[in-house]
């Protein structure tokens, strides 16, 4: 009979702890109760906006990254059977392939630019900076002088046909532009 009468009231306080439970559930959908990430905001109250302020309340999250029904548990019973099942709804990312090349040749930017080079080639390079820094040239050292460009005469043609058809067809090692050249020829 006593153990009848202790049943009974572990069933009564079953029925009250889902009665809480949908009261909880009921009040929270009628408010229309938002969620907020209180990590980033302050505790202050939002500014003033043309919006009508909304009720927020850190509802219990999932623990899995990316799982859209984050948000959905109020009743901290039905997160841990979200958990337990494991069924999370994933949002699919949002990156197009040019996002991923993009990122794919920054990584290889950052290994190439991290990666030590060869020693010789770090002691050309600076080597190269420093003659680079020292050997500056001020403004006016070129020649003032402008080069006169003449047209090619008729003895030059005549001088350079005969030494090209003085030459042999054989592959010798003469040059045919060793010998002295005569005064009346003129280059």
């Amino acid at each position: 009979m006593i153990e009848c009468k202790l049943m009974f009231h572990l069933v009564e306080i079953l029925l009250i702890l889902v009665q809480i439970d949908y009261i909880v559930a009921t009040i929270a959908i009628n408010l229309k109760i938002t969620t907020t990430n209180f990590e980033e905001e302050s505790e202050d109250l939002p500014a003033a906006t043309d919006e009508p302020y909304k009720m927020e309340i850190s509802a219990f999250k999932c623990p899995e990254e990316g799982c859209t029904l984050s948000a959905a548990f109020v009743l901290y019973r039905n997160l841990l059977e979200h958990i337990t099942l494991g069924n999370h709804k994933l949002m699919p990312q949002q990156s197009s392939l040019h996002d991923m090349a993009m990122q794919s040749y920054s990584r290889i930017l950052e290994s190439v630019r991290l990666t030590p080079g060869l020693p010789e080639v770090q002691e050309a390079l600076q080597l190269f900076y420093e003659a680079d820094s020292f050997d500056v040239m001020e403004k006016g050292w070129a020649s003032n002088k402008h080069k006169i460009c003449r047209p090619v005469t008729e003895k030059q043609c005549q001088y350079l046909l005969e030494k090209y058809n003085s030459g042999s067809p054989s592959y010798k090692t003469d040059n045919c532009f060793s010998d002295k050249i005569s005064p009346d020829h003129e280059l």
